[in-house]
């Protein structure tokens, strides 16, 4: 059942109810004392976050939660100092729970520099001619601005490539989303399989990741 469709309101506290029923959740969450919390919050952070709402998804229907919310507690018990798997624990144990979820969740302020983009190979073409860096256990990390950030970022885009006909995609960017797929909290290698797994069209999700982006024309 979706509820009412108000808009949301940036830096502010909201009791959300998901009726719970034959659907998945939706929801991708990182951070907490066991993962990386980046970039919805620096690295020493162990709060938890929604990485993804799922599209079609309970949690996506109930157009109340979005990327970057921190979840404060799950039917009432607080996730303070808690791991990201007991969060995810928490939220899978709640289908005897009358399939009725209550989130208090904090909206923080969006991702800035979000923006969608496709990218479409040529026939012939086998890669989409960008390289990236960084990841979740990389020992090279992707923002040469912060070397606890363990985040995906465009790290090169070759000339005469997929990657290069979308003027929207630079160098510097982080990488949110591979076709709906959240790579936030990924590792190096599954990303790169992903994308080296994708067919024509392939859809990603960026933002804004460190300062110096270069512009490829």
């Amino acid at each position: 059942m979706a509820e009412d469709k108000k808009e949301i309101v940036d830096n502010t506290e909201e009791e959300v109810t998901l009726h719970h029923v034959d659907q998945i959740l939706g929801i991708v969450l990182v951070g907490g004392t066991d993962s990386s919390s980046m970039p919805f919050a620096p690295s020493n952070n162990v709060d938890v976050f929604i990485s993804q709402v799922i599209r079609n998804s309970t949690a996506d229907q109930s157009g109340r939660l979005r990327m970057g919310d921190r979840i404060i507690k799950i039917n009432g018990e607080g996730l303070s100092n808690r791991s990201c798997s007991l969060a995810k624990a928490a939220l899978a144990a709640q289908g005897g729970n009358n399939n009725i979820v209550k989130l208090t969740v904090y909206h923080h302020c969006q991702l800035t520099g979000i923006v969608a983009v496709e990218l479409l190979r040529h026939p012939g073409e086998e890669r989409l001619g960008f390289t990236i860096k960084g990841g979740v256990g990389s020992p090279h990390p992707g923002n040469p601005d912060n070397s606890d950030d363990v985040g995906i970022f465009v790290c090169n885009i070759r000339e005469q490539s997929a990657a290069s006909r979308c003027p929207e995609l630079r160098i510097g960017q982080r990488l949110v989303e591979v076709n709906d797929l959240t790579v936030i909290g990924a590792s190096h290698y599954d990303t790169l399989t992903l994308l080296r797994e994708t067919r024509n069209p392939v859809r990603l999700l960026l933002c804004d990741g460190y300062a110096k982006i270069k512009v490829i024309n």
